[in-house]
């Protein structure tokens, strides 16, 4: 495999932020979005993810924090490592409606290059 480009995921200035980034294609593909906080009305259609920092997020499929919901995290909470969510579709999400800070759900997914310390 070689690389063909090279993106930025989080905060260009500290890698402690937390954050997602939003891809609309799978492998971080695609039109992206960067979020630093609660969206009570996003509406946009995801296929990847990134979340930097060290707290979880939570996705929801309506707007103003209803509807289905899920937990999304960094890789390694001891040291705050990203998590790389390569293709949210294999759980059956590719759109949110809103998103909040902090694990508002009783489900959540871990990322590709998840540590259980």
């Amino acid at each position: 495999n070689i690389a063909s480009s090279l993106r930025l995921a989080g905060a260009p200035d500290n890698r402690f932020l937390d954050t997602l980034n939003i891809f609309r294609g799978r492998l971080f593909a695609g039109e992206d979005r960067y979020i630093t906080k609660d969206l009570e009305n996003i509406s946009v259609d995801l296929q990847s993810l990134v979340v930097t920092g060290c707290f979880e997020w939570t996705l929801f499929s309506n707007s103003y924090y209803s509807g289905y919901s899920v937990c999304v995290q960094n890789g390694n909470s001891a040291d705050c490592t990203p998590g790389f969510y390569k293709n949210l579709g294999q759980f059956g999400w590719t759109r949110i409606g809103s998103v909040k800070r902090g694990c508002s759900s009783t489900l959540t997914i871990l990322p590709d290059n998840s540590v259980i310390s």
